[in-house]
C-alpha cells in the first residue's frame, strides 16, 4: 500500500496485526514502512499479536507499507494483514 502527502509534518503511526482467518497460527508476517524508498520501520507480527509501526513524514511525499508472510518451513499458507488505527500525530 502506498500513501502520499504533500506538506505534512509529524509522524504516520498505525499498529499492524495478523488477520485472525489466516490459514496457520505458526505464520508470522513482517510489515516493512518506506519513506521515499528508505526502510524506516520492519516489525515481525506473530498471530493474535500487534505491533506499533511509525514513520516520520517530514519532507516525504511517499510512504509504502509492504507486507511479507514467513514460515519457519518455508510453506506458508494464505495470511491477512491488518492495518489498525492509522493516523498523523503531531511532533512534540
Amino acid at each position: 500500500m502506498e500513501l502520499r502527502f504533500a506538506d505534512q509534518s509529524g509522524f504516520l503511526v498505525f499498529t499492524a496485526a495478523q488477520g485472525l482467518n489466516s490459514e496457520s497460527s505458526q505464520d508470522v508476517m513482517e510489515f516493512q514502512v518506506s519513506s521515499d524508498g528508505k526502510l524506516v520501520d520492519t516489525k515481525l507480527v506473530k498471530f493474535n499479536a500487534q505491533q506499533k509501526l511509525q514513520a516520520d513524514l517530514s519532507g516525504v511525499t511517499a510512504v509504502t507499507i509492504a507486507v511479507k508472510a514467513q514460515s519457519s518451513d518455508n510453506s506458508c499458507g494464505r495470511a491477512n494483514a491488518v492495518i489498525l488505527g492509522l493516523s498523523i500525530m503531531p511532533k512534540s
